[in-house]
């Protein structure tokens, strides 16, 4: 009977373990998004997916980095900062593992998003890789190009950037310090030079231009670099 016993209530203790281990439920599937407040004439903006506030108070040029948020469909909401006034509101289905860009763009009275795939694949050995956008809203068809060189890395971007195109793929370029001159595209005419760049093996980077061609101040027409990895 002992015996029996000892056996029975190692049975009990067995399945109570076994309940202990059990799964608790399927993986939660992620998408990572980064922001970039590039509208030159906004004010400070908040950004909200659906009723969370993610970050407050981004200034013009502001960026955040890539954050992890739920896959699937999210609303995503920018507001003028410390207030309800809404300049966007739209639905994105985000895929699961994905990273996205979102960039705010145009001027305040036209203000949009627009939302790029950022392919991460680690560029091949000896290189890095870049994209090139065209943010600026009133400026003319641009080309980046870096200084000496021959040809124009990104010729011909018009704005506003379509996300859909080719053109805005990351693509190879050998790493180095270089002077970025942003051109009238087809001329020789260079309207801004990010001087003294290093583009650094293994990194993968969004340049873009920004602000109003012929604009003053922090609204004047140049470059701006982020790192996506």
């Amino acid at each position: 009977m002992l015996l029996s016993f000892a056996i029975l209530s190692l049975s009990i203790l067995h399945g109570c373990s076994e309940d202990d281990s059990s799964p608790t439920g399927p993986t939660a599937q992620t998408a990572f998004l980064s922001f970039v407040n590039a509208s030159p004439d906004s004010p400070n903006i908040d950004l909200y997916i659906g009723n969370a506030l993610v970050q407050a108070n981004i200034p013009y040029l502001g960026k955040l980095p890539y954050l992890t948020f739920n896959a699937g469909n999210n609303q995503i909401v920018v507001r003028i900062s410390g207030t309800t006034d809404t300049l966007i509101n739209i639905n994105s289905v985000l895929q699961n593992s994905t990273f996205y860009s979102l960039f705010v763009i145009d001027s305040l009275a036209d203000i949009q998003p627009v939302l790029f795939t950022d392919n991460l694949t680690a560029p091949g050995v000896g290189n890095c890789k870049v994209r090139f956008m065209n943010l600026s809203p009133n400026s003319q068809i641009l080309s980046l190009q870096a200084e000496g060189t021959s040809l124009p890395w990104f010729p011909f971007y018009e704005f506003p950037p379509d996300p859909a195109s080719a053109d805005y793929n990351f693509s190879a370029i050998a790493p180095g310090l270089y002077n970025l001159d942003l051109l009238v595209a087809g001329t020789s005419n260079v309207l801004y030079t990010l001087p003294n760049i290093a583009l650094t093996q293994g990194t993968i980077y969004t340049i873009f231009a920004n602000g109003f061609q012929g604009g003053s101040g922090t609204q004047s027409l140049g470059l701006t670099i982020i790192e996506n990895n």
